[in-house]
């Protein structure tokens, strides 16, 4: 009875993932922090020199585009009852 329950709350889906994981948070604020060293390049390169503040923001441009991206993951199972599709 408690499992009929479960499954009336999925809507006919055996498995559903979170739209926002905290791996694409951490996304999310990568590029949030790629997007503030880039618009406060001048006087961070004051400070620190060009080649940093740079090198800074490839890496996490490059990170928080690696950890939104998603490979080879399940989103979502229907129960397929008698071999239809």
């Amino acid at each position: 009875m408690e499992h009929q329950a479960d499954l009336a709350q999925l809507k006919g889906y055996v498995y559903r993932r979170k739209l926002l994981n905290p791996k694409k948070v951490k996304g999310f604020g990568a590029l949030g922090a790629s997007v503030y060293v880039y618009n406060y390049l001048p006087y961070i390169a004051a400070y620190f020199g060009p080649t940093i503040p740079l090198l800074a923001l490839s890496a996490s441009t490059v990170y928080g585009f690696l950890a939104f991206a998603e490979s080879q993951i399940v989103n979502s199972i229907k129960v397929v009852s008698e071999g239809k599709l």
